[in-house]
């Protein structure tokens, strides 16, 4: 159950409502909505000033560099090479903070500097700005400062300013409301000795005044210091004394800890408290923190995540320390956010933003990484992994992965990575990430400031300054060993690449994708660029931005958007006079709402100004403004006007809406409740680990299970649920019978090996011959196909000679005749791509034979991974279509019981992927069943096209016992090249190191070169696409059209896949199940899913339905779906396994129940496996066609008892049996039917 601090109320800029929660009655999730007031009739109206904007013509969107010295800032942050040296952390830059200090309506700027004095800049319109005169120790406070945030820390409606110095601690200065400053550092509570960083700001407990938030990293590293004296004690390495709580010791290694943040209240008055981190104000897991947390923090930003109204943190730490993420319980004390609702963070966190990306109401997360945007850079750096990552005592439970991510939050309160999806996984070593609607499209853009002295990543230089190590014990000294440790590593710097880099620029297209935009909108300016602020410089209503670049003069960048905007300033009643933490919604008449927050630091080492800044639209439009203000005020201003700037004062009364939400308006119920924890199952699997049988796999080959099955097993009319297994485990079943709480029984005798495929007996008229797939992978099986009786006491092999099983189903291949069994072959072990060969057998006198004419086509498929007979061409013989790794959905027409591949023909050749689970139905209502494929989605680093499809380079290079795997991307437009690093492979290929000498020139030879005399020996899998997919049937003539499946399907692969009319409007639905966490080592696991309901419209339209609406809340590595009406009740329940979860069953609460249909086919066939129905109605109304399957899906097969529903009234059903005979029944007033097979 999800905490409510976790999941609490959200504001939906669309319908005006806020989630709450989701919580458990009787089993079931109910969603419970919070009214706010939204009634401009009680809203105060606020006072403002309206001011018209002078927007000059431009060519288009993007910036202009503005001269520095031009304007009148003489600045740079200067770092003297041996100062940077002799302390690493100085690399890490300083700041700038924006802001109005002296009245006049112009942002200031305030810059930081490493070893030269800070400097005040007054602007005075136009571009001119002239330096302030500011007090010695604001200009040099006696250590290097770092970072800076304009803000009123005393309510007197002026901006004072506090900084972060490396070992000085904090530094406050007050305005006396005309730009002049006096410190006041002791006064306000504020002084210290910590290395400091960046400085956040928001009114944590509702007081009226703004607190304070300090995220801080080290004033030294201690690995410049030459040497640390350590001692051993028993074989235990012992830290000294001195060190004892700053360094970390773990299998040998050495780990330094950062220091801890400091969280300050404000009294009001702009005097300072500071926090306890263990007096109870922080919890995880519900309960107090225990000990400090000491992170190597870069970046802090306060900002509502969960829409509570409420500000959370966000801290981003370097290093092997976690970020945290601590959401606010609305009195300023905070819960640290699950793991089940955030899987990864990056791992070198370095900058965070948040911004509504999607639209969609609620706030999404960028945080920024190392990772280069060039490939050949990339395999030449070494990557920022550290040991502490595989410890999750140390360094936290989430996954932390060597990229940016990109976290889109769902409905439920909970994040997906997209990155790789969007394209922004890689901007390389960045800093700060600024989400700004550039182009004034409504869409947040990103910019993301980079560069460092040099590119101490870059294995070369590694390597040769490993060569050139010697010891240090000849200095006694502990200062000349210092001083002449810090020269020598100066000497090493020099040894490195400049990593001079752009502002990096990424545009929102809008549809869930971004594009690199640098160079086109003129941020493609090389430098080291660090600290990162953005203000409205020159009046005209667009951000401009201003960053603190080392050694160099800051770079400014003058927007030049030429569409419509809006420009608002709020002016809050209490202390908190800046409004921080204010909400403002934009109200539009032709586009979606849009929604801003005031915020206040939070930037990397700096602060923007406060202004907030909309897109106005295109067309002429009545807009309004709404604003939350942050002690839960509310007003509105309507007749916004394009192009105008407003100053809006806080109301003195203001309609008051709730924090958290007080009343419950509405009580919707979810589509599926949950009664799982009534079965108390879980799926246990003993580990594997594939990697050690073939290193080089992309991901685990095992862990593929579990199947399920749903059917009348005990054929007592109700539906059982069989649950498959790992080797050494039992089969189980739960009887139905009526119940909540079916009854289990466990298959006595152990199965010998991972079962894959389930088929019940009863299908074919042969109890006895219930049918177990087993894999054959992690250790040989007596055969890969085995039936057993019901009472599990024995197994019977069908096969010896079919070494590995896949997945398999049943099909009428000959129309009345008996039923045939396709079954996959299983994965060679250590020769993954390489299968088993597919097999196709017939059912013969209750013997399943080989069937040798059609098997011959089964042969050369590569790997099956999804399965499914269906009648593509409605001639009463089903096609055999299958999903193939590395390989096209392939289908096989029937034709009166021979097979044929028609897969160009009928246009799914050039679809080639990595398909797992395959369904069909008919989903634009033609009367034709269309295909439904998962893949293994667009948010990974893998990228496939028509033109540039990827490539698995595979073969036996180096030990004829194991396949060797090499992926591959492209250099030179179509020249194949390794994607993985050099060290990665070498490890199995040694053989590569004889044809490079250097890192350089392993990143820029191609595969044959790498190969050499080896390269013919390899052969090529490839694929064109990883997006899951439909395959529209066009009707007669075999014609498809392929449309990939919405973007959230896209966020992770795809495994299991049903259809059926899950809340009754006639209109047939999908359930997806997904994630794969067993991902190579340094891979980003692919587990940004879940179980996925997409509603269809009989128009082959899919909408993704949130879990809140679904109640489908479940999280691990899904893997099969089945259906089947579980208690008769006319409505289709699901069930749901997960590898190493538990079984999810789940009872189909909609309103509309429909028809049971049970058919009653021949002896061989009873269930009527490969029946076609159709539900009509007057005026030669149809609905969809629901074919009845065995076997289908990922390792499923779901109950031949089906429910059908209509968006019409129903006068009869129409079947088309088995080799083409059809039949039309009247109805009446049936909400049950059984229809019985005549010869």
């Amino acid at each position: 159950m999800l905490q409510n601090s976790e999941l609490s109320s959200r504001h939906n800029c669309f319908n005006r409502y806020h989630w709450l929660a989701a919580f458990m009655m009787n089993g079931a999730f109910i969603v419970v909505l919070f009214f706010v007031v939204h009634l401009s009739a009680e809203a105060a109206e606020p006072n403002s000033l309206k001011t018209k904007l002078v927007v000059k013509e431009s060519t288009g969107a993007g910036f202009e560099q503005v001269s520095a010295l031009a304007a009148g800032i003489d600045f740079t942050n200067t770092l003297g090479e041996l100062k940077g040296a002799s302390n690493r952390v100085l690399f890490n830059g300083a700041g700038v903070a924006a802001g109005d200090v002296d009245g006049n309506g112009h942002p200031d700027l305030f810059f930081c500097g490493l070893d030269t004095p800070n400097q005040l800049y007054l602007n005075s319109g136009s571009w001119k700005f002239s330096p302030s005169r500011i007090p010695d120790s604001m200009a040099l406070p006696g250590f290097p400062t770092r970072g800076a945030v304009l803000a009123d820390l005393n309510g007197d409606q002026s901006l004072d300013l506090v900084m972060t110095t490396v070992g000085g601690g904090l530094r406050s200065f007050i305005n006396d409301g005309k730009g002049r400053f006096l410190e006041n550092t002791v006064e306000a509570g504020l002084e210290g000795h910590s290395g400091g960083s960046t400085i956040a700001l928001a009114d944590i407990d509702g007081n009226g005044s703004i607190d304070l938030y300090v995220a801080n990293n080290r004033s030294d590293d201690i690995r410049d210091r030459g040497r640390v004296n350590m001692r051993q004690v028993n074989g235990r390495i012992i830290p000294p004394d001195e060190l004892k709580d700053r360094l970390l010791i773990h299998s040998g290694q050495i780990h330094e800890y950062g220091e801890p943040d400091n969280l300050y209240i404000n009294d009001g008055s702009g005097k300072f408290s500071r926090v306890s981190w263990t007096d109870g104000r922080f919890r995880t897991s519900g309960k107090t923190l225990s000990e400090t947390p000491r992170d190597w923090g870069l970046t802090a930003t306060f900002r509502d995540i969960n829409g509570d109204h409420s500000p959370d943190i966000y801290i981003c730490n370097d290093y092997w320390t976690p970020d945290r993420i601590w959401i606010n319980d609305g009195s300023g004390s905070f819960d640290e956010l699950s793991v089940e609702l955030l899987k990864k963070t990056s791992a070198s966190s370095m900058g965070v933003d948040f911004a509504d990306v999607d639209l969609d109401g609620d706030l999404d997360g960028f945080i920024v990484d190392m990772l280069s945007r060039d490939l050949q850079v990339r395999k030449r750096q070494q990557p920022a992994f550290n040991p502490l990552f595989m410890e999750p005592s140390l360094s936290g439970n989430r996954q932390q992965v060597m990229h940016n991510t990109l976290l889109l939050q769902k409905s439920d309160g909970s994040f997906a990575d997209v990155a790789y999806f969007a394209g922004v996984e890689a901007s390389d070593w960045s800093w700060s990430p600024v989400f700004m609607d550039v182009d004034l499209d409504g869409y947040a853009d990103l910019l993301i400031s980079a560069g460092y002295p040099h590119d101490v990543q870059d294995l070369d230089a590694i390597q040769l300054i490993q060569s050139k190590q010697h010891s240090w014990d000849r200095f006694k000294d502990p200062a000349a060993l210092r001083e002449a440790f810090a020269k020598e590593l100066m000497e090493h710097y020099r040894l490195y690449p400049d990593l001079d880099l752009p502002v990096v620029a990424y545009r929102n297209s809008g549809n869930g994708k971004f594009e690199d935009v640098t160079a086109s909108w003129g941020t493609d300016i090389p430098g080291i660029h660090q600290g990162f602020a953005t203000a409205d410089l020159d009046g005209d209503g667009d951000l401009d931005l201003i960053l603190n670049s080392l050694n160099a003069a800051p770079l400014l960048l003058k927007n030049n958007a030429s569409r419509p905007r809006i420009k608002l300033r709020l002016r809050g009643q209490s202390s908190n006079t800046q409004a921080i933490g204010a909400k403002v919604f934009l109200k539009q008449e032709n586009g979606p709402d849009l929604c801003s927050e005031v915020f206040a630091g939070g930037r990397y080492l700096s602060g923007s100004d406060t202004e907030i800044v909309f897109a106005a639209g295109e067309k002429q439009q009545d807009l309004a403004v709404e604003i939350h203000w942050p002690l839960g005020g509310f007003s509105r201003m309507d007749n916004i006007q394009p192009n105008h700037g407003y100053v809006v004062e806080e109301p003195e009364n203001n309609t008051t809406i709730s924090k958290r939400g007080s009343e419950a308006i509405e009580t919707m119920a979810v589509l599926f409740e949950d009664i799982s924890e009534s079965l108390a199952l879980t799926f246990n699997e003993a580990d594997s680990n594939d990697f050690s049988r073939q290193p080089l796999l992309p991901f685990q080959l095992s862990h593929r299970g579990p199947g399920i099955a749903i059917g009348d097993l005990n054929q007592d009319g109700w539906d059982d649920i069989w649950i498959g297994s790992g080797r050494g485990g039992q089969l189980r079943t739960f009887f139905g019978n009526g119940e909540d709480s079916p009854r289990l029984e466990k298959w006595p005798v152990p199965l010998p090996d991972d079962s894959m495929g389930l088929l019940m007996g009863y299908l074919i008229g042969k109890p006895e011959l219930n049918l177990i797939g087993l894999a054959g992978y992690e250790q040989v099986a007596p055969s890969g196909l085995v039936t057993g009786k019901s009472d599990g006491l024995d197994w019977e092999s069908v096969d010896a000679s079919i070494p590995g099983a896949g997945p398999m189903a049943l099909g009428p291949l000959n129309g009345r005749g008996e039923l045939s069994l396709f079954l996959a072959g299983g994965i060679k072990p250590g020769h993954y791509p390489a299968v088993h060969p597919s097999t196709l057998m017939a059912l013969r006198n209750g013997l399943f034979t080989t069937d040798k004419r059609n098997s011959t086509l089964m042969g050369g498929l590569s790997m099956v991974k999804g399965v499914v007979w269906s009648d593509l061409n409605n001639d009463g013989f089903p096609e055999l279509i299958v999903g193939t790794e590395w390989g096209p959905v392939r289908v096989f027409e029937n034709r009166s019981g021979s097979l044929f591949d028609v897969t160009e023909p009928w246009g799914l050749a050039g679809f080639k992927g990595l398909w797992n689970g395959i369904a069909t139905a008919d989903l634009d209502g033609n009367g034709y069943p269309d295909i439904i494929a998962g893949n293994w989605g667009l948010n990974s680093s893998w990228r496939a096209t028509t033109s540039h499809p990827f490539r698995l380079f595979h073969g036996t290079f180096s030990n004829p016992a194991v396949t060797d795997l090499i992926e591959t991307d492209y250099q030179f437009d179509l020249e194949m090249t390794p994607s993985r690093m050099l060290d990665e492979l070498g490890l199995s290929l040694p053989f590569i190191y004889q044809n490079i000498r250097h890192y350089r020139d392993y990143s820029e030879a191609s595969l044959q070169k790498l190969t050499g005399k080896r390269f013919p020996l390899g052969r090529i899998s490839e694929a064109s696409t990883f997006a899951s997919m439909v395959f529209f049937n066009e009707g007669p003539g075999g014609v498809f059209r392929a449309k990939e499946l919405p973007a959230e399907v896209q966020w992770a692969p795809v495994y299991g896949v049903q259809a059926a009319d899950f809340n009754g409007d006639g209109f047939e639905d999908l359930i997806l199940c997904q994630n794969q966490s067993r991902t190579r080592p340094g891979w980003s696991r692919q587990d940004n899913g879940g179980a996925l309901l997409l509603q269809g419209d009989g128009k082959g339209g899919l909408r993704v339905l949130s879990s809140m609406e679904s109640g489908l809340l479940v999280s691990g590595d899904l893997r099969s779906a089945a259906l089947g009406d579980i208690n008769n009740d006319g409505r289709t329940d699901l069930g749901l396994t997960l590898n190493k979860g538990p079984l999810k069953i789940y009872l189909n609460q909609s309103s509309n129940s429909g028809l049971r249909v049970r058919l009653n086919g021949p002896a061989h066939n009873p269930a009527g496996i490969g029946c076609q129905l159709r539900l009509h109605g007057a005026n030669n109304v149809w609905g969809p066609v629901r074919e009845i399957q065995a076997g289908n899906g990922w390792f499923s097969q779901n109950s031949p008892v089906t429910v059908l529903h209509s968006s019409f009234k129903a006068t009869g059903i129409w079947v088309r049996w088995p080799g083409g005979a059809e039949t039309l029944t009247p109805l009446g007033q049936k909400k049950e039917i059984t229809l019985s097979w005549k010869p």
